[in-house]
């Protein structure tokens, strides 16, 4: 299992690398946009290959607790050597990732979709969420401060009204919290459209009546 998992990391990894040169080259918006949908893909699988790592790495743990056998108990202990190995490198490549995603210009980062379905093609009238983080850890969903928890729900609801995430973040070309990773993440799993606000009260995202501002 470790092999398998180490080689399918491998491919990621060399994906990564490719994707990390073909930002630096970026200058038009149709770049941008392309490069998203690329990133945002490979961030979903290398999110989803952390999970089951993770979830491995605790089995074997349960594992090792529970053997009486030495030399077992040193087999298992190897594994999990290579194992939490993986998983540290795989967090630093996703966090990296996740880290050039979340400054990508406004409007950059689009939905993970195999063939474009029209009905998800966000519209003036497609229901959204303005959700803002702060340099302190605070997440604010419409102005108010909210938890993870509430957010998960929030983007479950959303997903399923085929809404938009409005997405901005306090001194955006600073480092982000941790807590951003956690907002991208929720975006990715529940296969949202997502837009990258610069402005603070998401002005360039939706116009005075409350309305979407398309191809804007």
């Amino acid at each position: 299992m470790a092999e398998k998992q180490s080689n399918n990391f491998v491919y990621e990894s060399s994906r990564h690398k490719i994707l990390m040169e073909e930002y630096s080259k970026l200058s038009t918006d149709n770049e941008y946009i392309d490069w998203g949908k690329k990133a945002q893909t490979v961030a979903a699988y290398m999110n989803n290959a952390l999970l089951k790592v993770n979830t491995t790495i605790t089995l074997e743990k349960s594992r090792l607790e529970k053997e009486s056998d030495r030399k077992k108990q040193s087999g298992i202990k190897m594994g999990l050597m290579q194992y939490e190995g993986f998983s540290q490198i795989l967090r630093t490549q996703l966090d990296k990732l996740i880290r050039v995603m979340d400054a990508l210009p406004t409007g950059s980062v689009k939905p993970i979709l195999n063939e474009i379905d029209p009905s998800k093609i966000p519209t003036p009238d497609s229901p959204y969420a303005k959700v803002f983080v702060r340099n302190s850890g605070e997440v604010t969903l419409d102005g108010k401060i909210i938890s993870i928890e509430v957010l998960k729900n929030t983007f479950m609801n959303l997903a399923q009204r085929k809404g938009v995430v409005l997405y901005s973040r306090e001194t955006p070309e600073a480092e982000p919290p941790s807590i951003a990773k956690t907002v991208i993440d929720l975006v990715v799993e529940n296969r949202l459209t997502i837009r990258m606000c610069k402005n603070k009260d998401f002005s360039d995202a939706v116009d005075s009546n409350g309305k979407l501002r398309i191809n804007n």
